[in-house]
């Protein structure tokens, strides 16, 4: 999910980034379409990056903020069925409490409710410029065959101590390059066709 620019919010111009950087990384199997994670019923892999939000009083309010609405637990538990990996690149969108059961509440928990093996998200607030580089590593060391847990592992190993695949580092500055283009040149323009999903239909 690319939503970079939702009313009453900051933009946060590098999703576009992660956005291009994840449809490189997967070519010919990313499809944007903001409805389809409420919708498809067979998906490989749906990540979303964007706003996320998060209520300690209210953990079932935690959710996306997309143009299109938020993406919540009660629209999680609501659709027909959900990807065995999720990654959610929003800000706290991992925070959760147990209910009286111990299952935890929250969006990270609707999504296994729903079947997701893996769910990867944050606890704490995201800078909008660092993710775009820690999902270029980690979508490159899933390609390369690390299951989601081992990927997102050394990708942070990578990119702490700054060992880039050199194609990737490539491509992740072709991206940086283009949104800073992009954002100094239509620094009054509110996009309405650029937000969607990405879902990564591989086996």
């Amino acid at each position: 999910h690319a939503a970079h620019d939702v009313p009453g919010l900051s933009p946060i111009p590098f999703v576009m980034a992660e956005a291009q950087i994840v449809r490189a990384l997967w070519p010919g199997e990313v499809h944007a379409d903001p409805q389809l994670a409420r919708a498809e019923p067979a998906l490989a892999a749906l990540q979303l990056a964007g706003h996320g939000r998060s209520d300690p009083a209210d953990p079932s309010r935690a959710g996306l903020l997309m143009a299109e609405g938020a993406l919540d637990l009660h629209a999680v538990l609501a659709a027909r069925q959900h990807p065995t990996v999720v990654v959610l690149s929003a800000c706290t969108v991992g925070r959760s409490a147990d209910d009286p059961d111990g299952e935890p509440l929250g969006l990270v928990g609707g999504f296994m409710l729903k079947g997701a093996r893996v769910v990867i998200a944050s606890l704490q607030s995201v800078p909008d410029f660092y993710m775009p580089l820690l999902m270029a590593l980690f979508h490159r060391c899933w390609r390369d065959g690390s299951p989601p847990a081992e990927a997102l592992a050394e990708a942070k190993q990578r990119l702490a101590l700054g060992h880039w695949h050199a194609d990737t580092e490539a491509l992740v500055r072709r991206a940086y390059q283009g949104v800073l283009v992009d954002t100094l040149a239509h620094a009054q323009k509110t996009p309405g066709d650029e937000t969607g999903l990405l879902l990564l239909t591989h086996a």
